[in-house]
């Protein structure tokens, strides 16, 4: 006769802190006859580890999926060691193809849409989400997975772990559809830090090259690429303004995965600008610098004006050798900021426009300022010291015999006049 008793036992609290937990669970014991041996078996939980700590118990079996212990028949209870593990325990898949799409509201709402094909045999798969992910959704190849089908163990731990889909073929590619929203900081003011988290796959390796498409606001701009991802834009003109463009579009990122729908767009993020990258290897996290509209105008416009008042105030910077020592710097700053200056570009040569404006406006001021030169003939017996000249005499013979009339600059009052008094013969 096979006795089989089943019930449930509750968890110590402190496993949901992930840190070390001993676990005592009671054995069956008969009162009709003697128990020869004492059998346990643990189907491996996602995401911990078991181990005992009495020595008991000996191991009999073990793989990646079950262990086996057995203790002779005067054992009572098992106790055991829960540890947290990395999720990387089980079987492994490989990850052909990703896709990430990040939307980002003023408010640091951040909608983000995961996409990729896997490939591997096994009975599930574990997913790690951002501590901070919130409203998560899973989908295998276009369906939404039961949320009863969903094991997030522990409660509220952002570790789930996910059926795999059954196929005839175990070298078949699944598409796996991850969606959440995650909060983060506001995208506003002068500059705003971005940084995007990402989903970790413990059980996966990675063979491909990741694109992202990150959305902001429109009146934000990309100051400072990530670091771990090469940009996939291009500078557009539009009329006489310059922009930048992703050189790839969703549809193709599509059909590069080829599921068979295409990533919703929000009506909120087709008036956003969007900003393409590619990663190779594991899905990492993305971090940026952005720039608002107003912040970008006033640093360009601003460095321009306050260089153009330096030239047209010192004389010495209005040379040849000046131009090419700043044109020299600004090639050396480029080395180590060429996006921040592509950025800066536009609104530093509208603020040179305006420089050069106002010193065209402020020198034809001073030459309508400038006294009137006239040069006259005359004989050397006209000419006259400094000492002899009364205030009206302003001829002085120059060489080859001529002589040239000085009037000085009209006062303030533009209609005072200055008597001019020429003798001649």
């Amino acid at each position: 006769m096979d006795l089989i008793a089943k019930w449930e036992q509750s968890l110590p609290a402190e496993l949901w802190t992930d840190k070390d937990t001993s676990v005592g669970i009671p054995l069956v014991q008969s009162r009709m006859g003697p128990v020869v041996k004492n059998t346990l078996e643990f189907v491996r939980p996602a995401w911990f580890s078991i181990s005992v700590v009495d020595n008991a118990w000996t191991l009999e079996h073990e793989d990646d999926n079950l262990a086996r212990w057995t203790a002779g028949p005067t054992v009572t209870e098992f106790n055991g060691l829960v540890s947290p593990t990395s999720g990387s325990e089980g079987e492994q898949f490989l990850v052909g193809r990703a896709a990430v799409h990040v939307s980002a509201d003023r408010d640091g709402l951040q909608a983000c849409v995961i996409q990729m094909r896997l490939a591997g045999a096994g009975t599930h798969l574990n997913v790690l989400l951002p501590a901070t992910a919130i409203s998560s959704r899973f989908f295998w190849n276009g369906s939404e997975i039961p949320q009863t089908e969903v094991l997030e163990f522990p409660e509220g731990s952002r570790r789930f772990t996910l059926p795999w889909p059954t196929a005839e073929d175990v070298s078949a590619e699944h598409l796996l559809r991850i969606e959440y929203s995650n909060p983060a900081p506001p995208v506003t003011g002068m500059s705003a830090r971005f940084e995007s988290h990402v989903p970790r796959l413990p059980q996966c390796r990675w063979a491909t090259r990741v694109i992202w498409f990150v959305d902001v606001p429109a009146d934000q701009h990309l100051f400072t690429p990530p670091s771990s991802a090469s940009p996939l834009y291009e500078w557009r003109r539009e009329g006489v303004i310059w922009r930048r463009e992703s050189i790839v579009s969703q549809e193709d990122v599509q059909r590069w995965l080829s599921a068979e729908e295409v990533i919703p767009v929000s009506d909120v993020a087709r008036l956003n600008h969007r900003y393409a990258f590619s990663q190779i290897g594991p899905l990492e996290n993305v971090q940026l610098r952005l720039l608002s509209t107003a912040t970008a105008f006033l640093l360009g416009t601003g460095s321009a004006l306050l260089l153009g008042f330096f030239v047209i105030k010192f004389a010495a910077l209005r040379s040849i050798f000046s131009a090419l020592g700043a044109i020299g710097i600004a090639m050396i700053a480029a080395l180590w900021y060429l996006p921040q200056l592509e950025l800066l570009l536009q609104p530093l040569v509208f603020g040179a426009l305006i420089s050069m404006l106002l010193g065209l406006q402020e020198f034809w001021k001073r030459r309508r300022a400038a006294g009137t030169i006239l040069t006259l003939a005359a004989s050397p017996s006209e000419f006259r010291t400094p000492g002899e000249m009364t205030a009206t005499h302003s001829l002085q013979i120059r060489t080859q015999d001529s002589a040239t009339i000085f009037r000085e600059p009209p006062t303030d009052d533009s209609h005072s006049r200055s008597a001019v008094e020429s003798h001649v013969g």
